[in-house]
């Protein structure tokens, strides 16, 4: 079983968590897929990533194959840098944890209804409306969905 990260903003996250699909932004190259950062890796460096939009984690149960390719359902371990997950993938990748960066939940724009005026009130507003989404993201993420990688 290997454990991976993935780096994306809020707003994919959000997508990824909801719909319990992955795309890939360029689906029609030959590098598209999911990639993904497995800690204590050359390469990796946690300070480096610190402050920086939403960590996806991942735990993968499927084959794996040392190198470059883009067979679907199989994790290609491109040592030391990265692993990846190809598009078309439809099985054995769970998400895991989500975390979030301080700054993320900063600069977030939530729908303040029209009548909280007032600066109390609006973040009064906006600290519930970060409230209901952790519990819809932590309600998500407690079942351990599979994710897909569609094209």
């Amino acid at each position: 079983m290997i454990e991976f990260m993935h780096i994306t903003s809020l707003d994919s996250a959000l997508s990824i968590l909801r719909s319990g699909h992955f795309h890939p932004v360029r689906g029609t190259l030959a590098d598209a897929g999911l990639n993904g950062l497995q800690s204590g890796r050359i390469g990796w460096n946690e300070q480096y990533f610190t402050g920086i939009g939403v960590r996806l984690f991942f735990e993968w149960s499927g084959p794996v194959e040392i190198g470059p390719g883009s067979a679907p359902n199989v994790l290609f371990d491109q040592m030391p840098h990265r692993v990846f997950v190809p598009a078309g993938t439809e099985q054995y990748l769970r998400l895991t944890g989500f975390r979030a960066a301080a700054l993320t939940w900063q600069q977030r724009r939530f729908k303040i209804p029209w009548y909280c005026f007032g600066p109390a009130r609006r973040e009064r507003a906006r600290r519930r409306a970060m409230v209901q989404l952790q519990a819809e993201i932590d309600s998500i993420v407690e079942t351990k969905p599979y994710i897909s990688v569609i094209p």
